[in-house]
């Protein structure tokens, strides 16, 4: 992820920004999950990426909102990269994870659509989880 995802960078940019950030929402994985090595490096990356963020911008408790890759989702290395989210979570403070393990292959585009993107009704049950882990966490 660091050295390969162009949005990498991005965050960089953001302490120009005259905005207030009160948490980082994480959805991401996919890519990582078809690749055994990017899986197996996946841990150490999302802790560096989420380390580094509270370093520069002098917030050592940002929090971090990771979304699990859904269960309906089918990449080969799927519970590597869901493994690493969970243990990320575990290991490192103010880092939660929203579950989406029971999302269904209905709740992605179309009858024949790859398992990666929310179908416009299903964003909205998948935002109800990420406002219930954000209202329970006080975020």
């Amino acid at each position: 992820t660091t050295g390969t995802n162009p949005g990498f960078s991005s965050y960089r940019y953001m302490n120009k920004w005259a905005i207030d950030v009160q948490f980082i929402l994480w959805i991401q994985g996919e890519n990582d999950s078809q690749v055994l090595a990017q899986a197996n490096a996946y841990e150490a990356n999302l802790t560096a990426i989420i380390e580094q963020i509270r370093e520069r911008w002098n917030r050592p408790l940002m929090p971090f909102v990771l979304v699990r890759l859904g269960g309906a989702y089918t990449g080969t290395y799927k519970a590597t990269i869901n493994t690493a989210m969970q243990n990320v979570s575990v290991y490192l403070d103010d880092v939660y994870i929203v579950n989406t393990d029971d999302m269904t292959v209905q709740d992605y585009y179309g009858p024949t659509a790859s398992p990666v993107h929310y179908n416009i009704i299903k964003k909205k049950k998948l935002q109800r989880k990420i406002f219930t882990v954000i209202q329970s966490n006080g975020l």
